[in-house]
């Protein structure tokens, strides 16, 4: 890792974590002048389950629209907060190998800054948790922010 940090990812969910997670972010990208890059990963194969055809395309439609409305109140947040030097970004995929390896990879990112847990509780225990999949495999270095508890 580049350090100070340059470039640092946060991916987002909306949960308590990854709120934290940005705040720190924050702070950090101020403090050594780097850029942020807000990320957040639908994966479409997920919501399959709501059913097939016109169904899963307004669920997932629904879904996007709702994330886009997401990432543009946490843009409006951080800018808030006097801190202009961020993209936010949303992007379909498999969440776990995007946020560890293909987004920091395509935007030569130096470190991950990511919520100990997320949303979905449910996922996790079935799935593993995402932040557990990114600290093993990310190519750089990542810093999980847990929460007060």
């Amino acid at each position: 890792m580049a350090f100070p940090p340059k470039d640092i990812m946060v991916p987002l969910d909306g949960s308590k974590n990854a709120e934290r997670a940005l705040t720190t972010a924050i702070a950090l990208a101020k403090e050594n002048k780097a850029r942020l890059h807000l990320v957040r990963v639908i994966d479409p194969n997920i919501y399959a389950a709501y059913g097939g055809g016109a169904n899963a395309t307004v669920f997932n439609e629904d879904v996007r629209l709702a994330t886009e409305n997401y990432l543009e109140d946490v843009a409006k947040r951080v800018k808030e907060s006097g801190f202009t030097n961020f993209s936010t970004k949303l992007l379909q995929g498999n969440i776990k190998s995007t946020l560890a390896r293909s987004y920091p990879e395509e935007h030569k990112i130096d470190l991950i800054m990511i919520g100990a847990t997320g949303m979905n509780a449910i996922s996790q225990a079935v799935m593993g948790s995402v932040t557990a999949y990114v600290v093993r495999h990310a190519t750089v270095n990542v810093f999980v922010v847990k929460d007060d508890a």
